[in-house]
């Protein structure tokens, strides 16, 4: 019996540190390859933000939701 490969979720993959994966299939996705594609954009800020919320109340605080480095630092890095 064979097995159904299934890809991860852009959120997913942010979810779990995995963010220059995520935003690359979002781009592909909504941005026909364009990262600054509003679509992508706004994607990818909703996504941040629900993982965000959800390390907050997985903690207890929402202080914790904020990361170690800044979100705002990879959704504007240039792309390689």
């Amino acid at each position: 019996m064979g097995t159904l490969l299934i890809p991860e979720s852009p959120r997913w993959l942010l979810k779990f540190g995995r963010n220059e994966e995520g935003f690359e299939i979002i781009t592909k996705l909504r941005g026909n390859g364009d990262r600054d594609h509003p679509s992508v954009q706004k994607e990818i800020r909703e996504i941040v933000a629900v993982v965000q919320m959800e390390h907050g109340s997985q903690s207890g605080t929402l202080a914790s939701a904020t990361p170690q480095f800044s979100w705002l630092a990879i959704l504007h890095e240039p792309q390689k």
